[in-house]
């Protein structure tokens, strides 16, 4: 029961990867370790692009199938042309300033999500009128 409850807590059903508090854990640990005092720290936070669209037109199960796939490998775009990844990326010195990559890096992904909606305007969340 506890291993199950430690899976509950720390990956997605959906996908298996690891969820966002397995990875505050990770860094917290990262960022306070001795061992790591000397050493340099990178991030990358990736974003899938367009899968509001794959639900609306083809159903959250489609969608479903969308996350997983792009939880093991880039390989989706074989399947999914209109669908990409926004990526961001920074390197710090220091593993104790993790979470200022973090920063850089998830507003970087921003950005480039940004810019793609802005190249793709089609590819944004639809309103639903009722």
């Amino acid at each position: 029961m506890v291993d199950r409850l430690k899976t509950l807590s720390s990956r997605d059903m959906l996908t298996g990867v690891q969820n966002r508090n397995e990875m505050n854990i990770y860094v917290e640990q990262l960022g306070s370790r001795p061992e790591n005092e000397n050493k340099s720290v990178g991030v990358v936070f990736a974003d899938l692009n367009g899968l509001k669209v794959v639900n609306d037109e083809e159903g959250h199960f489609a969608g479903d199938d969308l996350l997983k796939t792009a939880a093991k490998v880039k390989e989706i775009q074989k399947k999914y042309d209109r669908v990409s990844f926004s990526i961001g990326c920074a390197v710090r010195p220091e593993c104790a300033q993790v979470r200022e990559a973090l920063k850089v890096a998830d507003a970087l992904m921003y950005e480039d999500k940004r810019n793609y909606y802005a190249r793709h305007p089609e590819k944004k969340r639809r309103t639903v009128l009722a």
